[in-house]
């Protein structure tokens, strides 16, 4: 960081903040952290060096750090509720939807087609994202006719294994494809005829984003940033609580009305970046000093 020079330095996740915000510190420069969504779980009492990490991450935001950026109201809400004297701001995640027009009209023909529904789930495969749930909705979902509907599962994770074994006791092993990591992810995306968020928590999930602006309609938990994100969008369905029934008879009207959602504009890309370049010219024009003393004057000085 002393040799390269930049003005601001911009970290994401536990580790990184703490290297980051450290290294930044100790080189006389401000940073900033972005806060992607709450914390999944409390590690247990015994991993020691996971609470120390949270420990330090906390440490850092509060003494080295100069603003923690959320993701949404609802997410700066709680971190402003539970690390007082932090300074928070809202930029929400953004999307060049303008750059997805091909794929969201090459979907448009896809919707066209008589093949069976394909309902989606798109995330990582730990407890937070509850893919039981997705799971337990598909279940719920094919009780009526199964040859009419299939599910994707994509993404990786430590419950792979027991998922797996969730939908053959479910009964809808034949009707589910656990796909893995995919790094075409927008183009499978764009097959699907609804994604589907069971989350406990999500702060602004870019699958939603890429969902919206290629017009795949979500329906999802009312959790997190997602009521922010999908109230009033076309085609979008909120579901209190985490009943599979529930989320199951919403994604059948999804399927039934076949609309197409259109991103909000609060989240495209080029209000994003007025929104960081803003923050990184006040953090950058202000001058830092380095735990030392030394100060660091910024390029434009």
């Amino acid at each position: 960081i002393r040799q390269f020079g930049p003005s601001v330095v911009h970290t994401h996740r536990l580790k990184e903040n703490v290297l980051g915000g450290l290294a930044a510190r100790l080189a006389g420069r401000p940073s900033v952290r972005t806060v992607h969504g709450a914390d999944e779980h409390q590690p247990s009492w015994w991993r020691l060096d996971k609470r120390a990490l949270r420990w330090l991450d906390s440490w850092s935001e509060r003494r080295w750090q100069c603003v923690s950026v959320a993701v949404s109201q609802e997410l700066a809400v709680r971190l402003r509720g539970s690390r007082p004297g932090v300074r928070v701001e809202v930029i929400h995640n953004g999307l060049d939807a303008a750059a997805l027009a091909p794929v969201r009209a090459r979907r448009a023909v896809r919707v066209c087609d008589d093949g069976p529904a394909r309902v989606a789930f798109v995330g990582r495969l730990v407890p937070v994202k509850r893919v039981d749930l997705f799971l337990r909705m598909a279940a719920s979902l094919s009780a009526a006719d199964s040859s009419l509907i299939h599910f994707d599962v994509v993404g990786e994770g430590p419950l792979l294994e027991e998922l797996r074994k969730d939908a053959d006791k479910l009964g809808v092993s034949s009707q589910t494809t656990f796909h893995g990591f995919r790094t075409d992810i927008l183009e499978w995306l764009a097959e699907a005829d609804v994604l589907v968020f069971t989350s406990d928590h999500e702060g602004t999930p870019m699958a939603a984003l890429e969902a919206l602006a290629i017009g795949v309609p979500i329906v999802a938990r009312a959790v997190g940033g997602l009521p922010e994100m999908l109230a009033g969008v076309s085609g979008c369905r909120l579901v209190e609580g985490d009943d599979p029934a529930g989320i199951a008879a919403n994604v059948q009207d999804v399927l039934v009305a076949r609309e197409s959602p259109e991103l909000p504009a609060r989240y495209d890309i080029d209000r994003c970046a007025a929104l960081y370049r803003d923050l990184y010219v006040e953090l950058g024009g202000t001058g830092h000093s380095d735990l030392f003393g030394t100060r660091f004057p910024n390029k434009s000085e």
